[in-house]
């Protein structure tokens, strides 16, 4: 026993190299699978606890017609509706941009993260949006002056606030404003830049004394959702319930129903986010860590089978199978321990906060949350230890059961063979004698060939699958912002004199075309979540104003198909989802109403869900006529945007604008981070590759140190060794880079649908690009490996390696 304990420890320090080499694979597998399935949840986990923490609101109800009062704000309370008044206005600060004040009160305190200073000691001290700070090089107790506020109520201009100048005595971040693009505005140039918290006391309270305080907001927090988690759809489904029975009772539409996803400045971009990486992370990471349990199991192969005389001797000896097998496990077991807790560290820590760090350019949130899930560990823990150990023991029992006689003498090498290739005689016969040398061994060691041909192709398939994911995320801005979405700017209006509205739009030198439209947002369910879609109802007159176009020309409908008949035109991703095709019947609510609705066309779209209608089919299914309230513009190519802006702005009912440059820049910064996680992928299937390159070329190289040993005694010179050896390898890798293609392209197709989101569909294109780099890239690092490791052959001392055949 002590002898054989001993030999043990001896075969451990011997192939410590081994030891740390599948620790290494292992370690990258299952950290890149936990590392990518783990920071979406941590990111969910982090901005809930976030919220829970700022005690934030459920709903919010936004005046339009200015103000609330106290007994307002009573309506809305009960046993489980915490309600409160909040004042929130946007104003014009000393920099010519536009800044919201926010009053703090019990609630609005709870928003903030205070940065540097000091909460204000006096109604003429305010907490300052950091990054505001940041771009006017605003300092502590510096002031800034906030200009006059007027506003209009019952037709009469009243000021609600006189120009006043502040102390800064701290730099916050707030709850309210996650994303680093502040939102819009009706000010200006309908750009908001950044928000003020400032003390009670500020504004004129004098006008509504009878009334006592007024304020432009009533949150409301449900005790009842109190423990739920805003992520998921048991939320979703609460708050779209309040959220109709509140726009039930708003019967004068004195107020706007706001839920976090539209009054938080980044809150559903921040959740879309992190749903993408935990898409990606489905599938993708998968593949990697089997590719790395491939290499593993292949290794632990080879190691028991160099050990087949030592085998042999024990059974000699008597030991039984059960022994010498277990003779193996300590070395899997030594890789699979260390390469589970280096894994870990990398899954559970390094990953996430990288990842998590790259998504912080777009968003001002706390710390991620790291949480040690151990259901992320469970699979690659399993095929890892089967991959290792399990097959140690496997190959090392089956090991023993041969004739001791057989495991004394070396195994036989296998034959050379005739091969299919050299049946094509105008290929066979134009080769050289070296060339058909190497094609016959390839295929006599048909374990290893195929091996390093699937290790090879996982690699390539991987690699090509992160450069097709990059490729398909940033075509979408040019497909849906140039080629589909052809307007310029969309506004909203209010209380519209459409005649007027139009004759001032025909005014407008600026204005190339618009089309006006009836725009409301509804909800599909797919899965239990809660899906919404926006239906546009051409208004276009029939006998239409000089600059009017229909609604085609501003959004281009490249319809997948399409009826004659009458009915909704939907976009693709919807169709999908909801599993219609052309002249299928569905369901929407409009209105408050249930309404049935036959699709007559699937039109093309990236970027959340549509549907469009002309006006006599909506007239039709709903028995209402609909009124204007969104106008595409297309402006003149010479015209200013910032210009074209405040104009519009002054425009008699416009009360807010979109303008299409800006929604593409905010989602190509969305992009850049995704492209942070993409690079992760790549390049941890390239070191994966890397991995994989060497632990197979050491492996050839070990197996066939007796066959090069006998070429050297031939008198073959180094380089020509070299070339021997390198030739198969690289017929190996170009054959590995055309199963990787197919691979990759099948891998690709299938992560690109995996890694959207509802609201998103990818480009489901591969591109020439990402088979060339890929396939570069497999190339390039499996030749520079080869060429480095190729000094080895230098070194095999031909008396040791042929002394066996004595």
């Amino acid at each position: 026993m002590k002898s054989y304990l001993k030999d043990v420890f001896r075969m451990i320090k011997k192939r410590s190299l081994l030891i740390l080499s599948i620790a290494l694979i292992l370690a990258l597998g299952v950290g890149f699978y936990i590392g990518i399935s783990v920071t979406g949840y941590n990111m969910k986990q982090t901005g809930d606890t976030y919220y829970k923490e700022s005690n934030l609101f459920d709903l919010n109800l936004k005046a339009t017609s200015f103000p609330f009062f106290k007994s307002d704000i009573e309506k809305f309370q009960n046993e489980t509706i915490e309600a409160t008044g909040i004042f929130q206005l946007d104003f014009i600060s000393e920099y010519e941009d536009v800044v919201t004040l926010i009053e703090i009160n019990e609630v609005t305190k709870n928003d903030t993260v205070l940065l540097e200073g000091k909460v204000p000691g006096s109604k003429n001290e305010i907490l300052l949006d950091n990054q505001y700070a940041l771009v006017h090089n605003i300092k502590l107790n510096d002031s800034i002056k906030i200009k006059t506020k007027q506003m209009t109520f019952l037709g009469t201009d009243i000021v609600i606030f006189e120009e006043k100048e502040f102390k800064v005595s701290g730099f916050i971040h707030s709850a309210l404003f996650i994303n680093v693009d502040r939102g819009t505005t009706d000010l200006l140039d309908g750009k908001l830049s950044g928000y003020i918290y400032m003390p009670e006391g500020n504004l004129n309270e004098e006008l509504f004394k009878p009334l006592g305080k007024f304020y432009t907001d009533i949150r409301l927090k449900y005790s009842n959702l109190t423990k739920e988690k805003s992520y998921e759809n048991d939320y979703q489904l609460a708050i779209n319930q309040y959220k109709e029975e509140l726009e039930k009772q708003n019967k004068d539409d004195t107020y706007l129903v706001q839920p976090r996803t539209s009054k938080i400045i980044g809150y559903s971009a921040f959740y879309d986010d992190s749903d993408r990486i935990t898409a990606i992370g489905t599938v993708f990471p998968l593949i990697f860590f089997l590719v790395a349990a491939l290499v593993t199991f292949n290794s632990v192969t080879r190691m028991v089978d160099e050990e087949r005389n030592q085998s042999g001797i024990y059974k000699s000896l008597g030991y039984s199978s059960n022994k010498i097998a277990m003779r193996f496990i300590p070395i899997p077991l030594l890789s699979l321990i260390l390469g589970l807790i280096m894994g870990s560290i990398l899954g559970y820590i390094i990953l996430p906060k990288i990842i998590y760090d790259a998504y912080r350019i777009l968003y001002e949130m706390p710390d991620i949350i790291i949480s040690f899930e151990i259901t992320f560990l469970v699979f690659p823990t399993i095929i890892a230890i089967f991959s290792s150990v399990v097959i140690a023991y496997i190959k090392g029992y089956t090991l023993a059961a041969v004739k001791t006689s057989e495991l004394l003498r070396m195994k036989t090498p296998k034959a050379g063979k005739r091969i299919l290739l050299e049946k094509v005689g105008f290929i066979w016969n134009r080769l050289s004698f070296l060339y058909k040398v190497s094609f016959r061994n390839l295929f006599r060691s048909k374990s290893r060939f195929l091996m390093m041909l699937l290790g090879l192709a996982g690699c390539m398939g991987l690699i090509m699958t992160g450069f097709s994911l990059r490729e398909s995320v940033n075509a979408i801005p040019k497909k849906q912002f140039y080629e589909i979405e052809q307007y310029d700017f969309r506004i909203n209006t209010l209380n519209v004199e459409e005649s007027n509205l139009k004759n001032a739009l025909n005014n407008k030198e600026y204005i190339d075309s618009y089309n006006p439209v009836y725009a409301f947002t509804t909800n599909f369910m797919t899965n239990q979540a809660i899906n919404p879609v926006v239906i546009y109802v051409d208004l276009k007159a029939p006998t239409p104003d000089e600059k009017e176009v229909p609604l085609t020309e501003m959004i281009t409908q490249n319809l997948t198909s399409q009826t004659n008949d009458e009915g909704i035109i939907i976009t693709q991703k919807m169709a999908n989802l909801l599993k219609l095709k052309v002249q299928d019947n569905f369901e929407l609510t409009i209105n408050n109403k249930v309404v049935s609705l036959k699709v007559k066309g699937i039109s093309e779209n990236y970027l959340y869900h549509y549907g469009f209608m002309s006006l006599d089919y909506y007239k039709e299914v709903t028995k209402e006529t609909p009124l204007l309230n969104t106008i595409f513009i297309k402006i003149d190519d010479k015209f200013d945007n910032e210009t074209v802006t405040k104009d519009l702005l002054n425009t008699p009912s416009v009360v807010s604008i979109a303008r299409t440059k800006e929604m593409l820049e905010l989602y190509e910064k969305q992009m850049e981070s995704l492209n942070v996680v993409i690079l992760v992928v790549i390049i941890s299937a390239m070191l994966l590759a890397t991995f994989v390159i060497v632990t197979l070329v050491s492996m050839t190289l070990a197996e066939r140190s007796k066959e090069l040993a006998t070429l050297k005694v031939l008198g073959f010179y180094q380089k020509e060794l070299v070339a021997y050896v390198i030739r198969e390898n690289i017929i190996t890798s170009l054959l590995s880079i055309l199963v990787g293609s197919v691979f990759g392209y099948i891998l690709s197709i299938y992560i690109i649908v995996s890694a959207e989101v509802d609201i998103v569909m990818f480009d489901r294109t591969v591109y020439l690009s990402s088979y060339l780099l890929s396939g570069g890239i497999t190339f390039g690092l499996n030749l520079i490996i080869n060429l480095l490791m190729s000094t080895r052959i230098g070194k095999i001392d031909m008396l040791t390696s042929l002394k066996s055949f004595d």
